[in-house]
């Protein structure tokens, strides 16, 4: 890998001492498709990405009932040993970033990042979630390095707000209004103050559009942390952008 590779002793010793370890899991990958295909999301249709035979084959059953035939639809991704070497490389990749984007956090929120391994499962379709309190989350195996290195920075800094502010966010507002702002401020985030580690530029997604121009404007104005949270939460306490 000879972008963002490192040399095969210093990627050991990065590996050890890392935070983040990506892994290919196959039960992780079939439950993961298995849920794009049943459980729709209102911030996107993950499922339109999909083979039609997954779909087929998972929509409308229980994980259980569609178990096998969506293993043996993906069986060619999971017998591929490119699949399999490919966490080797996004370790690599990410061991390169992973110090110099835990102390920008860091400092930006005025919270350290809580002593854990997080593993990055690869999965073979677009949806990407994360789990904060098993500590994991997702990454596509199709997508290209710069991307995986952005959703794990995207998925790494909604962890770390979940941590500390998520729950009194939705206390005030509300946990969909909660979520809004989570997305919201993490791609803004990373767009301004990662953008030299990342190579490419997070999309996030229409709904969150003018609270993403509100947050931008209020973070170029001051860098504070805790109060473009309160500033959030205040306009969205009474208002809804969506409509």
């Amino acid at each position: 890998m000879p972008l963002l590779g490192l040399k095969k002793g210093r990627r050991r010793k990065a590996i050890i001492m890392a935070i983040v370890q990506f892994k290919f899991d196959k039960g992780k990958d079939l439950q993961n498709i298995w849920k794009a295909a049943n459980l729709k999301s209102d911030l996107a249709d993950f499922s339109k990405n999909m083979k039609p035979e997954l779909i087929y084959t998972a929509e409308g059953r229980s994980f259980l009932d569609s178990l096998e035939d969506m293993e043996k639809v993906n069986r060619k991704i999971y017998e591929n040993e490119s699949a399999q070497k490919f966490p080797e490389i996004l370790d690599d990749a990410w061991a390169d970033i992973e110090p110099h984007f835990f102390k920008r956090l860091e400092r930006i929120t005025g919270k350290s990042f809580k002593t854990r391994k997080i593993t990055g499962y690869l999965t073979s379709i677009s949806k990407c979630p994360y789990n904060p309190g098993e500590s994991w989350f997702m990454v596509s195996l199709f997508n290209s390095i710069p991307g995986c290195m952005l959703t794990t920075a995207h998925e790494l800094i909604h962890i770390h707000l979940h941590d500390y502010f998520f729950d009194d966010i939705k206390i005030d507002v509300g946990e969909e209004k909660a979520h809004d702002i989570k997305e919201a401020v993490t791609t803004v985030l990373l767009n301004s103050e990662f953008k030299d580690l990342l190579l490419v530029e997070d999309k996030g997604y229409e709904k969150h559009d003018k609270l993403r121009k509100f947050i931008k404007l209020e973070w170029e104005d001051n860098h504070d942390f805790s109060l473009l949270l309160d500033k959030c939460v205040e306009l969205l306490r009474n208002n809804d952008l969506n409509q």
